[in-house]
């Protein structure tokens, strides 16, 4: 009956950890129709090119369209690095993010299909 018991615990785990998808809980946006993820990695202001956007639309969940962020302020200012390229079709692609007066790096989010 102990086996029992512990075969559908382990059984049950199993299948709540399969069901859900992982969750970020770090700021992420839509630019370019893709999806970025931003981190903790600095860029210096003298390594921004140009101003590319801002942020449009401050969401809860679900990205939907080219500005809509979850956890980033409306009016976010996003910058191109230079020397590095935007995005690339399944190669990583960054983009600068200003919060705060820093500026950090946002790195393309890459998911398996």
């Amino acid at each position: 009956m102990k086996k029992f018991f512990i075969n559908l615990l382990s059984l049950i785990l199993i299948l709540s950890a399969c069901e859900k998808e992982p969750s970020i809980s770090d700021p992420t946006f839509m630019w370019g129709k893709q999806e970025y993820i931003v981190t903790n990695e600095p860029v210096s202001k003298s390594d921004l090119e140009k101003e590319i956007g801002k942020i449009s639309n401050e969401v809860k969940s679900h990205l939907k369209s080219d500005g809509d962020a979850i956890k980033l302020s409306k009016s976010t200012r996003l910058f191109k690095i230079k020397e590095q390229e935007i995005n690339k079709d399944g190669i990583e692609g960054v983009i600068a993010v200003e919060r705060e007066g820093q500026y950090t790096v946002a790195r393309k989010i890459v998911k398996n299909r």
